[in-house]
């Protein structure tokens, strides 16, 4: 009698034990998994500031390079411009000089 329920209970009592320890390691390896997660999403945050930074850089670059090809074509229409007056005036320099021969 007592010794069959001593062996039940003890087999019992071990059953919680591993039970138990079992818990204990899926909540290791839960708090484990929480701060692999953690690192993985700090890496990502790192990630997406560090490619918001490059966009912001390259589309910096991109209206400096446009503003400069603005310029130069305005310096391009001067030129021809001024050019263009330039000829005219050798024309009518030329022309004065033939009728004056």
């Amino acid at each position: 009698g007592m010794t069959a329920e001593r062996d039940h209970l003890t087999h019992e009592a071990e059953k919680l034990r591993i039970s138990l320890e079992a818990l204990y390691s899926s909540e290791v390896t839960k708090d484990t998994t929480i701060k692999e997660l953690e690192e993985v999403r700090l890496v990502s945050s790192k990630n997406v500031a560090d490619l918001q930074g490059n966009i912001c850089r390259i589309t910096l670059e991109k209206d400096t390079l446009t503003q400069r090809i603005q310029d130069l074509e305005v310096t391009l229409a001067d030129t021809k411009s001024s050019n263009e007056t330039g000829i005219q005036n050798m024309e009518s320099i030329m022309k004065t000089n033939q009728l004056q021969h």
